[in-house]
């Protein structure tokens, strides 16, 4: 009897070397658009009307579409995951790549956000945030206990910087 393994890669399906794409259902279309083009800065693909629009991710395609629109799927329940994607990154990015989606996410909410961190994590926060907003940091980033640096954001990008602090 023929092993697993020697079964796997007599098959022609041993040729699949790649995920070509992954079409996501979104229930808000808009939203998710938003996401990985805003959030995560995924270069957009094709666009096939309002119904299906593709992100480069890598050497893959993520593609956006809606339930009905291309394929006639049931929908997903509410509540119920339907999809989960993981990215890889260098596990020495990991920490940097997390400050850049939550800071990325601050500065195109539209509203106001406070956030507390820690001085070690301080200077990638603001360079990341700076970098969104295509800005220069503001020098001497680092703070004493009990000091703050509260960013300014317009339509147009960084408006101010203030930095406070007793001392």
């Amino acid at each position: 009897m023929p092993s697993e393994t020697s079964v796997a890669t007599a098959s022609p399906i041993a040729a699949i070397r790649c995920l070509d794409y992954v079409a996501i259902f979104a229930r808000d279309l808009p939203a998710m658009r938003r996401f990985y083009a805003d959030i995560m800065c995924f270069p957009r693909g094709r666009e096939l009307g309002d119904i299906w629009f593709e992100y480069r991710v890598g050497s893959s395609i993520l593609a956006l579409t809606r339930k009905g629109a291309i394929f006639d799927e049931a929908e997903t329940p509410d509540g119920a995951a339907s999809l989960q994607l993981a990215f890889r990154v260098a596990p020495g990015a990991v920490d940097e790549c997390a400050v850049a989606l939550r800071s990325a996410a601050l500065v195109t909410e539209g509203r106001p956000v406070v956030i507390c961190a820690h001085r070690e994590n301080l200077p990638l926060l603001l360079a990341a945030a700076c970098a969104r907003l295509e800005a220069p940091p503001p020098s001497g980033t680092s703070l004493r206990k009990g000091h703050f640096w509260i960013l300014h954001v317009a339509e147009t990008g960084l408006a101010g910087t203030e930095r406070y602090g007793a001392g």
